[in-house]
């Protein structure tokens, strides 16, 4: 388990919970190197929930899209495999009032999200308002909670 405070991979800072899907949590965490902040999502679990999840940011690399958050780093300890991902703007969960996204970004995101299910197996359902972010009026993704 993870707790506030506990350093991810000797670097990543753990700030809190952010998400749950499945055997994987998704903390808000900081690059204690460069001082940003991050997200990072862990599997506490060795074999194949670890397997599935280096996978997966594998597969994210491959289809790297502006409208997806990019992985930085794969860390690892005795608390289990982590995936860190960049954390842009805001998620779309704490906005308040109407939020501007240009229509075009919007079908932006949609096209590449459409060339990725063509690609891997990508599970739109699971996509919550928690995992799309507004980065300067364009929406981002959290490609991880996709799989």
């Amino acid at each position: 388990m993870t707790a506030q405070g506990d350093l991810i991979g000797g670097r990543y800072r753990v700030e809190r919970e952010d998400r749950a899907l499945g055997q994987l949590r998704r903390v808000a965490a900081t690059d204690t190197r460069l001082d940003r902040p991050v997200l990072a999502w862990v599997s506490g679990d060795a074999g194949s929930a670890e397997d599935a999840l280096l996978e997966t940011a594998r597969a994210v690399g491959e289809f790297g899209a502006a409208s997806f958050l990019r992985v930085l780093d794969v860390a690892s300890d005795a608390s289990g495999l982590a995936v860190i991902v960049e954390a842009p703007g805001t998620p779309l969960a704490r906005t308040r009032g109407p939020v501007p996204i240009d229509v075009r970004s919007s079908a932006a995101l949609l096209d590449a999200i459409d060339r990725a299910i063509g690609e891997t197996p990508l599970r739109i359902g699971r996509v919550a308002a928690v995992d799309v972010f507004v980065e300067a009026g364009e929406p981002v993704v959290d490609p991880i909670a996709l799989f």
